[in-house]
This record gives structure tokens, C-alpha cells and sequence, in this order.
């Protein structure tokens, strides 16, 4: 592993642990990106209404993650980091037998 600390004292165990949390972080921002917003761009049209786009979007997202880190509670060795959320902004799927209304 290729890394700018400089730092003889940090184990490496701890570098390859760091490295994990960040991309932990990183594979986040994708999904709210990519899931969650779903490609879309914020529709606010004011910095004052971005910001509260963004503070839903992360309150959404939040509940997500707690309600998926709750539902892998009941399964040991299950990490809820690796448990996949749907996207909010997907419809669910529909009966394509039956027309739509």
C-alpha cells in the first residue's frame, strides 16, 4: 500500500483501517449520488433552499442507514456497512400483468 504518512510509529494495521473507513465513506457519497439522488441535480433554486435540499437528502439517508443497521442487528457477523438500501426515489415495482390505472 502506497501511503504519504510518514509516521514509523502508526502500525500498518491502522493505515489498511483507515483506509477501509474512508472508502466507507467514499462508497456513501456514491450512493447518495448515484441512489438516492438517482442522477437528478438538487431543484432548489436559492443557496438557502440547497442547503435544506441537502439537509433532507442526509436526514433521509440517515434513516435509512439506522433502520438497516437495526434490521441487521438480528443477524450476527452481518455488517450493517455492507447491507444494501433502496434508493427513496424508486418506485416500487408493479404487476406488469395488470394495466396501469
Amino acid at each position: 500500500m502506497i501511503t504519504t504518512i510518514l509516521d514509523p510509529d502508526i502500525p500498518t494495521t491502522e493505515i489498511i483501517r483507515l483506509y477501509h473507513e474512508r472508502w466507507e465513506i467514499e462508497t456513501s457519497f456514491l450512493e447518495l449520488k448515484s441512489t438516492t439522488l438517482g442522477g437528478r441535480v438538487l431543484r432548489a433554486k436559492t443557496p438557502g433552499g440547497v442547503d435544506q435540499e441537502i439537509y433532507a437528502l442526509l436526514v433521509t439517508y440517515q434513516a435509512l442507514r439506522i433502520a438497516i443497521a437495526d434490521a441487521t442487528i438480528a443477524r450476527p457477523g452481518l455488517d450493517p456497512d455492507r447491507a444494501a438500501s433502496p434508493s427513496p426515489c424508486t418506485p416500487p415495482a408493479t404487476n406488469s400483468s395488470r394495466p396501469p390505472a
